[in-house]
């Protein structure tokens, strides 16, 4: 056995044992498709029976890279859950260099890749029944936030210092609204004008920063 899977079984063991305590969910992360994820639940299901803990344990796998992305149904059918790692995603899928990211444009969560990459999973978790969250800095940002609302996402985690300004966007806001955001960015190719329609969006304390050009840019 190698180094990192004694350390793998070791971290499995002791979340196994803190399950007979408390309610314990397990995420793997980096999956790269079901067959490294089933190999994953295997190990976790013998360690279970090793511990005498029997009973079901929810399983999730972290969405953060593309070929998770492109095998998502089989992944969901592994699964009780998932949830998008967006930071991870982004680079991945825009093929970024991490030191070098602050030079790059367009470099963001919102490029068009991502939003439709993140559509295709809610899409088909929700055709699966299967719930789905979103990690990252995308999800701390308020308007955001109402986008990944609008293309479906219904849980979304964060530090609780982005929490307050997230939940107050979100309750000034209609779902239907968030619905239509989301389409219109999904139909748009350039990054920057995803950008400035979802800056549009965001509201002041005071209220609504511009509605009417808001509204002009849905329409």
């Amino acid at each position: 056995m190698t180094e990192a899977a004694d350390l793998f079984r070791t971290q499995l063991r002791a979340i196994v044992q803190a399950a007979e305590r408390s309610d314990v969910r397990v995420l793997f992360p980096m999956v790269l498709g079901s067959h490294d994820l089933r190999q994953a639940t295997d190990v976790l299901q013998q360690i279970c029976r090793e511990e005498g803990f029997f009973h079901p344990l929810k399983i999730g796998a972290m969405v953060e890279t593309p070929s998770a992305v492109f095998t998502i149904a089989e992944i969901l059918e592994a699964v009780d859950f998932v949830s998008v790692g967006t930071n991870d995603l982004t680079q991945f899928v825009l093929a970024a260099d991490r030191n070098a990211l602050d030079l790059l444009e367009d470099y963001s969560a919102l490029h068009p890749a991502m939003l439709r990459a993140m559509k295709e999973v809610v899409g088909c978790a929700a055709a699966k029944g299967k719930p789905v969250s979103v990690c990252g800095e995308a999800a701390a940002d308020p308007a955001t936030a109402c986008l990944l609302v609008g293309l479906g996402v219904r849980v979304l985690s964060m530090s609780p210092a982005s929490a307050a300004r997230v939940r107050q966007s979100l309750r000034r806001s209609r779902l239907s609204e968030l619905e239509r955001l989301a389409l219109k960015a999904l139909a748009m190719e350039d990054p920057s004008q995803i950008d400035r329609l979802v800056a549009g969006f965001s509201r002041s304390p005071e209220g609504p920063a511009d509605q009417d050009a808001f509204h002009h840019a849905l329409d």
